[in-house]
């Protein structure tokens, strides 16, 4: 609640007297943004499943991310999701590859972001191995 002090235009006051007027700050009408609470069998069955189906580079693994898991999955909020963008393009390295690791990290920690990057890796790494080993 705001006070603050004001003259008083009434005729039946002297001159010189103040009136306090009380404000009403606004209240705040919006929910808060519900997110998900995942777990690490959530981690694992998006990133597993992501590894094998993500194909078109970075710029297509990171719009993936964004509609599957901050969109419809509601793992966190668009903004969160952008500075996780934005650090990972500044990181060496595929930006998806450090978005992966990220994502994972700020759910469950260093075990959630070693989970996640591994298993959006491991299809490249398995095919690519099968196909140096032929």
């Amino acid at each position: 609640v705001n006070v603050a002090g004001a003259a008083n235009d009434s005729k039946d006051s002297a001159p010189g007297d103040t009136a306090i007027v009380v404000k009403e700050e606004p209240t705040q009408t919006e929910e808060e943004e519900v997110y998900a609470d995942v777990t690490y069998m959530d981690i694992f069955k998006q990133f597993s499943l992501l590894g094998w189906i993500a194909f078109g580079g970075p710029a297509a693994h990171i719009g993936l991310f964004q509609k599957r898991l901050v969109e419809k999955l509601r793992w966190m909020s668009v903004g969160v999701y952008m500075e996780l963008f934005a650090l990972g393009s500044c990181l060496p390295g595929p930006t998806s590859t450090q978005v992966s690791f990220a994502m994972g990290t700020v759910r469950k920690g260093v075990l959630g972001g070693l989970l996640s990057g591994a298993l959006f890796q491991y299809p490249g790494a398995i095919i690519m191995t099968a196909v140096g080993v032929g």
